[in-house]
């Protein structure tokens, strides 16, 4: 399954639906709020992360309805 949009190749155009925090110990404190917030990279981090990597992956939500497709019950 692609996430996001594999035509774009800026970083402005970046969507935020990748995305990388390097944790700063093993308690993952300070807490570093939302996913893909603050200081969260769509890149992958290129230093060591003492606490570990956390990557979030936001797969888009998408709903198809076909109006009078199935007899209601």
């Amino acid at each position: 399954m692609l996430v996001g949009d594999p035509t774009i190749r800026n970083q402005r155009a970046m969507q935020k639906q990748i995305c990388h925090r390097c944790e700063h110990n093993i308690e993952q404190t300070p807490f570093g709020g939302a996913p893909c917030t603050g200081e969260d990279t769509a890149a992958f981090p290129d230093k060591f992360c003492a606490g570990g990597i956390r990557t979030t992956i936001t797969f888009p939500t998408f709903v198809a309805f076909v109006p009078n497709s199935v007899e209601p019950y």
